[in-house]
């Protein structure tokens, strides 16, 4: 008898965690998700929580989040995205943000019905998720039932998105593979699904961005970024801030880590931690005792004094010093041709010019891409030219940029065309500045080194260490010519420094280049110069 209870207390114990598993999650017409109503008679506020790529119900950072709801009153619904945690459907694509936003719809509205079941519905989410919520929120038909957003590292576009596997002495890459992320939130066959199918079907057709939803909802909105943000730049959330109109109900917030989105809740201290959920208690409780304000920076003042009274201001990087630079411009040396940002370019006018060790230079001036208007926006114009031996002006060429961004995953972001304007230099380039997943280069293509032949050059820019506030930028960059037949790869290490000074940004910077030309023996290796950025954002 003895030996009989002990077993069936041994079998018990290894057969509950199974039955709990399988009771967390729900299912709707094949959508996978978590609701909690702690209290059904009470009509409860709802925090509806999206996570980000890899990320579900059952990872740790969300373990975190169920046990902050629980313990101040709040109910919770959590989407499992297609592929995203432990029961999957195979024949569901993870589309990333295009058709999960209906699967929102139809579990929170058809499903379960939340507006007539609670009495404040808030959104909560982490990176692609944010994108998600965003969009859910700019329904019209949803619009007008929702008290808040919160969405933490939101995309301002995922063709924007500047990832680095190292970035200010963090290891970025590590965020999707260590013990505590990727390997526990999904093995790597799901990891296989949610990328690949869904990877290839939006290459060109997932085209939302939160950019375009923005400025159309008019509940109030958290942006909260980490500052350091490895994979997301910070830029984006104020970029999103910018975007917002004057007269909306918006707020912004930076916690100073590196981290990416829900990874700040795991992967960091526990006074970040304590931080985030800080600024979230502040915010919940700010949405509905907030004042009535008609302009966006009152409100987002006014949060932001809310939340300072019970946060550690160390942990808080001030907003106000954040930009939207997200590299300097360069100089291709190989190609004699400049590569300013594959984004549109947050200073209105750029000068810019590079020395040699020997005392020659090239000068650079670009000018427009600052404002937030559809088609003046998306424009750029330079002008790059030196002087000779007889103090004339030398190889002029002129510029012209359209920032276009097309794709999902394979972006063409910009397009550049170079034309020589002297006989003896007419020079005719096409420049295209792609990305594919966390991978930035670009392609040259024209008369490069001489005007009897076309060449094609593969241009890469990497930075390595960068400051939320521009003030610093190092990093390397790479390029050669697609013809092994002839000498034209460079590798290159980079400094720029300089502070922003009311609008204007002063850098000095120096180059070194690890290669030089076979056919060049006295060709400087050490280059240096000063930039200027006037009205930059």
């Amino acid at each position: 008898m003895k030996h009989t209870l002990l077993m069936l207390t041994i079998l018990l114990l290894f057969t509950l965690p199974c039955f709990a598993l399988h009771t967390e999650i729900q299912d709707y017409k094949n959508i996978k998700f978590e609701y909690e109503n702690i209290d059904s008679l009470q009509n409860t506020p709802l925090v509806i929580c999206i996570p980000g790529f890899t990320q579900h119900n059952r990872s740790p950072e969300f373990r975190l989040l169920k046990e902050y709801f629980q313990a101040n009153g709040y109910s919770y619904l959590i989407m499992n995205p297609p592929q995203h945690g432990e029961i999957y459907h195979r024949k569901r694509m993870f589309t990333w943000g295009e058709r999960e936003v209906d699967d929102l719809v139809t579990v929170a509205v058809e499903g379960i019905d939340i507006f007539n079941k609670h009495s404040e519905v808030h959104l909560l989410g982490f990176s692609v998720g944010a994108k998600i919520v965003l969009k859910f929120a700019a329904r019209p038909e949803i619009q007008h039932h929702l008290t808040s957003v919160v969405a933490v590292a939101a995309p301002y576009q995922i063709g924007a998105i500047n990832g680095r596997f190292l970035s200010n002495g963090h290891k970025g890459v590590e965020g999707f593979f260590s013990g505590n992320s990727a390997r526990k939130r999904s093995s790597f066959l799901r990891l296989s699904y949610m990328v690949f199918p869904g990877l290839f079907r939006s290459l060109l057709l997932n085209k939302e961005s939160p950019a375009e939803e923005i400025s159309k909802l008019d509940m109030p909105v958290l942006l909260i970024h980490s500052s350091g943000d490895w994979l997301t730049n910070v830029r984006h959330s104020k970029m999103l801030f910018d975007r917002g109109t004057p007269q909306q109900p918006l707020a912004i917030v930076a916690i100073k880590t590196v981290t990416h989105a829900e990874d700040m809740l795991s992967r960091d201290s526990e006074a970040i931690r304590d931080t985030f959920f800080e600024i979230l208690t502040t915010w919940l409780k700010f949405v509905k005792d907030a004042p009535i304000v008609r302009r966006k920076s009152q409100y987002n003042q006014e949060f932001t004094r809310t939340f300072s009274h019970s946060v550690d201001r160390k942990n808080i990087f001030p907003v106000e010093k954040l930009t939207e630079l997200s590299r300097p411009t360069m100089h291709n040396r190989r190609a004699n041709i400049w590569t300013t940002q594959s984004e549109q370019n947050p200073a209105f006018i750029t000068l810019q010019s590079v020395m040699n060790r020997d005392g020659n230079s090239r000068e650079f001036v670009t000018i427009g891409g600052k404002t937030q208007q559809k088609i003046i926006g998306q424009l750029q114009g330079g002008f790059a030219w030196h002087a000779d031996e007889l103090q004339e002006l030398a190889q002029p060429e002129a510029y012209f940029s359209l920032y276009q961004p097309f794709g999902s995953f394979l972006w063409a972001r910009k397009l550049t065309y170079v034309q020589g304007l002297k006989d003896n230099s007419e020079r005719q380039i096409l420049s295209a500045d792609l990305a594919f997943l966390l991978l930035d280069f670009q392609l040259n293509y024209g008369q490069i080194r001489t005007s009897s032949k076309k060449d094609l050059q593969l241009y890469c820019n990497y930075p390595l260490i960068n400051s939320p506030t521009g003030n610093y930028f190092a990093g390397v960059t790479y390029c050669q010519f697609l013809d092994t037949r002839v000498d034209g790869k460079d590798l290159s290490a980079y400094l720029f420094y300089g502070p922003k000074i009311v609008n204007t940004r002063v850098q000095a910077f120096a180059e070194y280049h690890f290669l030089k030309p076979n056919n060049s023996s006295i060709e400087s290796r050490l280059r240096f110069g000063i930039a200027f950025n006037f009205r930059e954002r």
